[in-house]
């Protein structure tokens, strides 16, 4: 694909995408490094991805953020992903490099330890991790989980297997042997005790929770949803009714993965701090 040196248009590509807070952000992000890129949705039919994302890149546009359901797709769309994003198998941003390249990463890990470790100070170095459900989000952040902390994590879903399957990709980068499978019953989550727990599922979209999630935070010091707002609410109300101390929806982890994505694209890391007291922080 032919680079272009100015600085292009940058898009939002997922389905759907008419609620994110995506545009917002990186208009803010604009304005605070000056530079004067456009953002905008893209909303492709489900089979639609590829054919989309290449005509985006084609008629000038420079990067892409992407949301599910195409996080998986977009790795095998790109020439050059990161590491990470193939551990992952989720990449959630793509950028066009001056080869004519597509390099992919996923910031998705990375901006939850932001909002959580370094701007919400909670300590989860030597903490035990129990993260509910083994799907594309589990596996876009376990990766960072696994780098930044000491303690066992563990994997819990209903259908273990998948549980399994999540923690044999990531098993050459788990030296230490911290990655543990279970089942996402009661009787294994009480016997885990987590510290921290991590809603992965997608439970909250149909206002319910993972099945024995009450058992999973009897323990637990630390609560975080990776949805946010409404979405993450049934959780983070269970959560304060089993008494856990700190809470944390995904907000932070949304801001903060977009500043890692702007980074990515500009080589400039933006102030997250604006974005926090405009888009207001409920937990």
């Amino acid at each position: 694909m032919k680079h272009n040196d100015s600085c292009g248009n940058y898009a939002l590509i997922g389905n759907p995408v008419g609620h994110s807070l995506s545009p917002r952000i990186h208009e803010q992000f604009a304005k605070q490094l000056d530079i004067p890129y456009s953002y905008t949705l893209l909303e492709p039919a489900l089979a639609d991805f590829e054919s989309c994302a290449r005509d985006f890149f084609e008629k000038g546009g420079r990067g892409l953020n992407v949301t599910v359901p195409f996080k998986q797709q977009a790795v095998a769309f790109a020439d050059d992903p990161s590491a990470a994003a193939a551990a992952a198998q989720s990449a959630n941003t793509l950028r066009l490099d001056k080869s004519g390249r597509i390099a992919a990463c996923t910031t998705d890990g990375p901006g939850l330890l932001a909002a959580l470790v370094r701007r919400r100070g909670w300590d989860l170095a030597e903490a035990s991790i129990l993260v509910l459900g083994a799907g594309g989000a589990a596996a876009s952040v376990l990766g960072a989980l696994l780098e930044h902390g000491r303690g066992p994590i563990f994997i819990a879903n209903r259908n273990r297997d998948r549980a399994v399957q999540l923690c044999a990709r990531f098993a050459d980068r788990d030296d230490c042997g911290r990655l543990h499978d279970c089942q996402l019953s009661e009787q294994e989550l009480t016997a885990v005790g987590a510290e921290c727990v991590i809603n992965a599922t997608s439970a909250g979209l149909a206002g319910s929770l993972p099945p024995a999630a009450r058992a999973g935070l009897q323990s637990a010091r630390f609560a975080c949803d990776l949805a946010y707002g409404r979405q993450a609410r049934p959780f983070l109300d269970l959560a304060g009714e089993c008494k856990v101390e700190n809470l944390s929806d995904g907000l932070g982890m949304l801001i903060e993965q977009a500043a890692l994505a702007c980074a990515f694209w500009h080589q400039a890391m933006p102030d997250t701090e604006v974005l926090y007291q405009m888009l207001g922080e409920e937990n």
